[in-house]
């Protein structure tokens, strides 16, 4: 092997090991043993921490990984009833989540409005970017997950049950071979769509900012990452 050969393979490593440590990273506990919590949700280009927070407690059991969303909110606006209608035009949060350690292409879409209605979608993204994505809808109660929302004195706090076979199936929805069994790493983000009362502006909010303006969510590099432990 040249030498030129081994630069290019450490070269390699030492940009992905960046791209990693560039993204934030979750610890994730059986939900018997306790729970994480991710927080300090910024404006999606980055430039500041978002007016309305958002903390998510994160657990996870044998079948499935739950998310429950504290959203402050001082005007509460969503006018939908519908499973998979268009929640991002009004108040939502939102969670991006694929098996696996690598950028994915294939990833889970989950959203959830204040007042407990629910759209999932198996999204396919080879372009890292809202401009070429492809998405194909599932029905709420096909998708196995569970999910409500409750009013609290601050705003409205959510729960989402996602089921890793659900997970599983957007992950490998164009390939034939997927795992035996359930992985303990991925790759999400997550997300808030909300109308400040301050400001009467659209704010849009992340985990991970995708440091895109306008806005744009599908953005799969700037997934976090996840190890259940």
């Amino acid at each position: 092997m040249t030498y030129t050969r081994v630069f290019s393979i450490v070269a390699l490593i030492t940009v992905a090991l960046v791209c990693a440590a560039a993204q934030p990273s979750l610890q994730v506990p059986r939900c018997e043993v306790g729970s994480t919590m991710a927080t300090d949700f910024f404006l999606d280009d980055g430039s500041a921490p978002a007016i309305q927070q958002t903390a998510v407690n994160v657990c996870y059991d044998d079948e499935y990984i739950y998310l429950k969303p504290m959203c402050t909110d001082n005007d509460i606006m969503s006018p939908f009833t519908e499973c998979n209608q268009d929640l991002f035009q009004s108040d939502v949060f939102e969670v991006f989540i694929s098996e696996g350690f690598n950028q994915p292409t294939n990833y889970l879409e989950v959203e959830l409005s204040p007042y407990g209605v629910l759209f999932v979608s198996n999204v396919a993204n080879t372009d890292n970017d809202c401009s070429g994505i492809t998405d194909t809808l599932i029905d709420c109660g096909a998708s196995g997950i569970q999910y409500n929302s409750t009013a609290t004195p601050t705003g409205w706090l959510g729960y989402l049950a996602l089921p890793f076979s659900t997970i599983q199936n957007a992950t490998y929805a164009a390939s034939a071979v997927r795992p035996d069994s359930y992985g303990t790493q991925f790759r999400m983000n997550m997300y808030r769509i909300d109308t400040p009362s301050q400001t009467y502006v659209k704010e849009y909010s992340c985990w991970n900012p995708t440091d895109k303006s306008p806005a744009c969510f599908h953005v799969p590099s700037t997934f976090g990452y996840i190890t259940l432990v």
